[in-house]
């Protein structure tokens, strides 16, 4: 199909192979003297491989426009000679109703590739530290990955109750489990909004995370969110048993999260997609 079109726009999920899922796509489009949209919904990283490091650094120089969703990517991928357009995350804010959440047990949920930059693993020694002082707590983690057997056999180690994995599940299951939690807690190392975070927003979701987007976002923490300090579980569970024990903050972050999803409705998106398809199209290049 693609001889029919001017544009290709190339969404790249993680965990998608680039030699074979996307490279040949790209190679094909250019042969064909089409214009490239990459759209990277994922954390951006350079592999420790060198023909994988490699691979992924010529992809974004074939490609017309790289879409990434934050700031600091965009400075990244341009550092290699990319052509970075930062494009926020959107969520379809119309079929998502915003709970109000105030009393908590807690009941923490987690959305995240289950790999080392996610640092998931400090989420769990942050809920074992909560479940000594408040046994009935309860935790899912939805995703899968290269650390998800790891983490499961870090649960069963340390023999902490109430940790569910879910595995990687569809958005309607995953909306449903965010609807069943209390908090949501991203603990990533690497600058990345992702669509879940912006769900749990959506979702009206006190949400508890490191910085976001290299600050660029201006999240204000017990604002906004509780910011986190990197790879600090000890910081972590001391937040979780505060929102416990303060519901007057808690559902501040409850009524906020909503308002700070509205940043994030898909017409942000779309313009900004429309901006760069002028930008591309034949009749301005």
């Amino acid at each position: 199909m693609l001889p029919y079109f001017d544009i290709l726009h190339l969404v790249l999920f993680p965990g998608v192979s680039l030699i074979r899922g996307v490279l040949p796509v790209v190679l094909l489009a250019r042969f064909l003297g089409k214009k490239v949209v990459l759209d990277s919904r994922g954390p951006i990283l350079i592999s420790r491989h060198f023909i994988e490091s490699f691979l992924c650094q010529r992809l974004w120089r074939l490609c017309d426009r790289v879409l990434v969703q934050s700031a600091y990517q965009q400075q990244f991928v341009s550092s290699f000679g990319g052509n970075a357009v930062y494009v926020r995350a959107d969520v379809a804010l119309e079929e998502i109703a915003p709970l109000i959440v105030r009393n908590l047990q807690p009941k923490i949920v987690v959305a995240s590739d289950l790999e080392k930059e996610h640092n998931v693993a400090c989420v769990i020694r942050a809920f074992a530290l909560v479940k000594q002082k408040y046994p009935r707590s309860e935790m899912v983690i939805i995703g899968t990955g290269t650390q998800y057997r790891a983490l499961q056999q870090m649960v069963e180690r340390q023999k902490i109750h109430g940790v569910t994995f879910s595995g990687d599940v569809t958005m309607k299951r995953r909306r449903e489990l965010f609807r069943e939690s209390e908090l949501y807690v991203n603990c990533s190392s690497v600058d990345y909004l992702s669509g879940a975070t912006v769900e749990a927003f959506a979702t009206g979701l006190p949400v508890l995370s490191t910085p976001l987007s290299g600050g660029s976002e201006a999240f204000r923490s017990r604002e906004d969110t509780i910011l986190l300090r990197y790879n600090d579980h000890v910081g972590l569970a001391e937040r979780v048993i505060e929102l416990v024990e303060d519901a007057d903050l808690t559902e501040k972050l409850s009524n906020a999260s909503r308002r700070t999803a509205e940043k994030y409705g898909r017409s942000p998106q779309r313009d900004a997609w429309s901006q760069v398809y002028r930008s591309l199209s034949r009749k301005t290049v």
